[in-house]
This record gives C-alpha cells, structure tokens and sequence, in this order.
C-alpha cells in the first residue's frame, strides 16, 4: 500500500521520473509526457499542477535541488514562475 507521506510522494515521484526515462531510452519529451500523465493518473497529487510538477522533479534530479511538495507554486490554480518574475 502506498503511504500518503510528503517523502512517499517524493520517493515515487523520483522513481516515476526514473523509471520513465529508462523506459523511454532516455528520450526527455517522451518521459515528461508520460510522467505528466502518471502524475494525473494518481489520486494523490490531485491538488498539484502535473506538468509543473514534472518539471520540478526533472530539474531537482538533474540538478540535484531539493524537491519541495509544499511549493505554492505546484498546487493547481497557483502562479507560475513567469508570474511571479514579473514582480
């Protein structure tokens, strides 16, 4: 059973992402999409934005940045980064 805890959802988000670029041969475009739709797919991350999400992910495991799942910036309906630059 998969636990509903912030660093379960991490976990699994980092495995989805990881598993997905094998299975794509690492082919980034293909992954994201597919990774976008897992994230829609599962119930637990309902309230976050799925390809903001995906790109967090694909950049904190590239970059080796910290994933936050409290970023205001994931939940759905919440301002993107180009939003908030313009501030």
């Amino acid at each position: 059973m998969w636990k509903n805890e912030p660093r379960d959802k991490i976990a699994t988000l980092s495995r989805m992402h990881r598993d997905l670029l094998d299975s794509c041969n690492g082919n980034q475009v293909e992954a994201k999409e597919r990774f976008i739709e897992g994230i829609k797919n599962d119930r637990r991350f309902d309230d976050l934005d799925p390809s903001r999400v995906a790109e967090r992910v694909a950049h904190c495991r590239f970059n080796g940045a910290v994933f936050d799942l409290d970023d205001p910036q994931l939940k759905a309906g919440g301002q993107s980064w180009e939003q908030l630059r313009r501030y």
